[in-house]
Parts: C-alpha cells; sequence; structure tokens
C-alpha cells in the first residue's frame, strides 16, 4: 500500500463471534509481508492497521503465495491481486457491491414525486436480480471455493408462492415452514471453515433465537438436530455446543434452561466437552443439577417451613442462638417430633395456585415489590380465584420481618426457617431477592422469576386454557 506510514500491521482471524490476532508485520515503504512456516486455516482474514483500525478483508484458502496491491483511497476498488483467483472474486464481488450501491444512491437523488418510491423500489429490484446472478455464476463456477461459503452464509432462502390450501386460500403458514426447512441450504456445517467468517455466528444466532419456535423443547429440538449437522468437526461441534448452551443458560426468555441442562445433560456430563477445564466443568455440570428440579413442569421441591404462629415456640427451644449447623442439626433431633408438628409443608398446601415467594424485609427491590404481589393476589381472591401465596423469609431477620408482615397486612402463609432445615439458596436457585415461582394445583412450576406485574396477567391466561 504505497504512501502508508512506517508502522506495523496485524493479520486477524475471524472465529464465530470473535476476532484471533494471528500474525504481526512490519510496514516498510508501503509494504507488509506475512510469512511463516504453517498453514493457517481457511477463511476470512482482516488485515488491521496500528491503531487496530480496519483495512480490509481477504480470503485464505489453499493460496498462501499472493500478493495484493492497494492503496488507502480504495481498498477494494483500486486493488490488484496475483496468484490468488479466490481474492479476485472476491474483490470483484465487492467492487459490483459498492458500485451498485453508489449508482443506487445517486439514482434514489434523482427521484422526485408520488410515483419516486415505486421507481426506487424497481431500480432496487433490479440491482437485487443481477447481484443474484452473479452470485449464482460464482458458486457454479466455484463449487470448492470459499467464497462460496461466505456467499451462502449471506443468502436466505428463496421462498415460493404458498400453495393453495383446499378452502382456495394460500397457506399462510408455508413461508416460515419453507424457511425453516431451507435455513441451512447449501451449508455444511461439518465443514469448520464456516466458522471463520463474521457471518455464521450471526446465522446461528438467528437461528436459535428467531428462526426456531421460541420454546423450549422447539429449541431443544432445533438444537440437537444442528448439533448433529456438524457430524464431529471438533471445532463447528465446540463453538455451537457452547453458544447454545450459554444462550440457554443467559436467555430471557422463560423455561429456555430446560436448554442449558439439556445440553448439559447431553454433551458435558459425559466427557464430550473437550474444551472445557475440569474446574469449569464442574461448575456447570452443578448448575445443572441446581436447576434441573426447577424447571417448567417439574413438581416444586418441598418445603418444611415455621409460620409466624410457631416461631415462639421455635425461638423457645434455643433455636435462633445457635450459630453453627451442628448445633443446628443435633437441637432438631432433640426436638424432631415438636419440630415437625410446628412445620408448614409447601407440598400440603391447598389451592389451584400458589405464589411461592421468596423475599427479606431489608431488601431494596422486596419493599417494592412485596406490596406490588399483595394488590395482585388480593385482587385475584376478590375475583374467586383459588390462591395463596407462600411467602419464605431468606435470611434471619425475625423482627423486621414480622413488623414488614403487620405493617403490609400480609395475609399470607408467612414461613421462616429458623431450624435451617432447607438449604433455601441453594435449592431454589435464590441469590437475589424477590424470587416468584407460580405453582398449580399438584405444585408443578407453572412459571419462575416473574415480576409481580405479571402475576394477575400470567394467571387468569393459564386459567383460560382450562
Amino acid at each position: 500500500m504505497p504512501g502508508l506510514k512506517d508502522s506495523v500491521c496485524y493479520l486477524v482471524k475471524y472465529t464465530f463471534n470473535y476476532h484471533q490476532w494471528v500474525d504481526t508485520a512490519k510496514v516498510k515503504n508501503g509494504k507488509i509481508i506475512f510469512k511463516g512456516n504453517q498453514k493457517l486455516n481457511s477463511g476470512l482474514y482482516l488485515l488491521a492497521g496500528q491503531a487496530r483500525n480496519r483495512y480490509f478483508d481477504f480470503i485464505i484458502n489453499n493460496e498462501f503465495d499472493f500478493s495484493i496491491k492497494t492503496d488507502t483511497l480504495d481498498f477494494v476498488g483500486h486493488a490488484v491481486i496475483q496468484k490468488s483467483k479466490e481474492n479476485q472474486l472476491l474483490f470483484s464481488y465487492l467492487g459490483l457491491i459498492k458500485k451498485n450501491s453508489d449508482e443506487f444512491m445517486a439514482y434514489k437523488k434523482t427521484l422526485k414525486g408520488a410515483d419516486s418510491t415505486a421507481l426506487m423500489q424497481k431500480r432496487s429490484g433490479e440491482i437485487d436480480v443481477a447481484i443474484r446472478a452473479f452470485q449464482k455464476k460464482i458458486l457454479s463456477d466455484n463449487p470448492l471455493s470459499f467464497i462460496k461459503i461466505l456467499l451462502q452464509q449471506q443468502t436466505p432462502p428463496q421462498i415460493p408462492d404458498a400453495p393453495l390450501l383446499e378452502n382456495g386460500k394460500k397457506d399462510s403458514t408455508f413461508a416460515y415452514r419453507y424457511y425453516k426447512a431451507h435455513y441451512w441450504d447449501g451449508i455444511d456445517l461439518s465443514d469448520e471453515r464456516n466458522l471463520h467468517t463474521p457471518f455464521f455466528y450471526e446465522k446461528v444466532k438467528k437461528y436459535v433465537t428467531e428462526v426456531i419456535v421460541q420454546h423450549p423443547d422447539s429449541v431443544i429440538k432445533g438444537t440437537d438436530k444442528l448439533i448433529a449437522a456438524t457430524k464431529g468437526d471438533k471445532e463447528m461441534f465446540k463453538h455451537i455446543v457452547s453458544y447454545t448452551t450459554n444462550n440457554g443458560e443467559s436467555s430471557k426468555i422463560m423455561g429456555m434452561d430446560a436448554v442449558f441442562v439439556s445440553n448439559v445433560e447431553k454433551y458435558y456430563k459425559n466427557g464430550k466437552a473437550f474444551w472445557v477445564d475440569s474446574t469449569s466443568l464442574r461448575k456447570i455440570i452443578n448448575r445443572a443439577d441446581i436447576l434441573k428440579p426447577l424447571l417448567l413442569g417439574n413438581v416444586a421441591p418441598d418445603l418444611q417451613m415455621i409460620d409466624t404462629t410457631n416461631l415462639a415456640l421455635i425461638e423457645k427451644m434455643g433455636f435462633l442462638d445457635l450459630t453453627t449447623s451442628e448445633e443446628f442439626t443435633k437441637k432438631y433431633y432433640e426436638n424432631v417430633l415438636t419440630v415437625q408438628n410446628a412445620s408448614t409443608y409447601l407440598n400440603k398446601i391447598k389451592a389451584k395456585y400458589l405464589i411461592l415467594v421468596f423475599w427479606k424485609p431489608t431488601c431494596g427491590h422486596c419493599k417494592e415489590e412485596i406490596p406490588k404481589i399483595k394488590v395482585a393476589y388480593d385482587k385475584l381472591v376478590a375475583e374467586g380465584v383459588d390462591i395463596k401465596t407462600f411467602a419464605v423469609l431468606t435470611e434471619d431477620e425475625y423482627k423486621d420481618w414480622k413488623k414488614f408482615i403487620r405493617d403490609n397486612q400480609l395475609n399470607w402463609i408467612n414461613v421462616c426457617d429458623p431450624a435451617h432445615l432447607n438449604n433455601i439458596n441453594k435449592i431454589y436457585d435464590i441469590y437475589s431477592t424477590p424470587v416468584i415461582y407460580i405453582l398449580d394445583e399438584q405444585k408443578r412450576i407453572l412459571a419462575k422469576r416473574v415480576g409481580a406485574e405479571q402475576l394477575e396477567e400470567f394467571i387468569k391466561a393459564d386459567m383460560k386454557k382450562k
């Protein structure tokens, strides 16, 4: 690149959703030479400047001894490429895109009047046809090229007209079903080269979070199909399993933790996650073991608690003065029958719906949310809904707890665990408060981690289903 100041440049490889810095070279008299003894992965690479500013992309795919001459005025348009057919194709294609874009913008400025939108759409369609024809020729003439992978990742399925149903109307679901069925057409998911583009990650992400119906069972099925299509290619398997596992755990959509648990059961517990070190693996498996009993549809783990009425009895036994697990265990077995008789059990509560809420009176967010839950609860009760609230204190804050209950008239089943019989935080995955679960008559989990403002809407929607 004549005129480029003496400095350094970086060779950067696209890999799924991140960049890998592959090599560094000095810039001397406008020349940059990357040289090595090992073959580089086939893929799209980025030439970056000393300030990590982007110059241009180019392909490495079985052509290692080639050169590109260009300038900073127009990296693509002024490029002269020697001994690399792949890059000649790529730069020709990019040049066509730029040329059509410039011409379209110039044409757009000339349009005026009521028919300008129609003319603009017509011209856009003509450009699209020309570009697709160019793409088609590249794909047919270069079936083994890397640019074929690039184009296929960027080309969505072309959906034909929907067929007519027996009633003479078009099938309204055809477009979606066709798009989903043909989403991966032409893309070999066992080919590691797919990882080394800036497009593949977005294509995987869109498939997992948009194309598949966002229901846990559907996502699990689609994820398994996607992973199976890697056919054992280690890098493809690694990146797709990692992404779908992390997405399942971090998804904001209720119930998607089932995808995380499913992946851990299938790919982590059996030693297939070769890229994860032993410490991280234990943490991942432990996380899945915590979440598995709490998946939607499962019966909620039972709790043996003490309500406000019996707290004085437990205090009299001396439980509130204990500090170690050994002391609690000894005291419990000395008074086991009394404690059991004084206990309130979650699974024995009779109601069509049960709001299970974990909270503490010193939590600022709880102070805002608990009254909102009370409003929703009272409204549902007034409307004749068979519903109860099982409100669990998560910390030993009994004085503040009782005062908050009185001040806010929490006519619920208010319970605590002064005998420390339940590992509440672990069993119910409580790492902040408040946490709200909605259970049905059989104590199956209908919803979890919902907001107070969602309670009424969710319960009424569930009632309509029945």
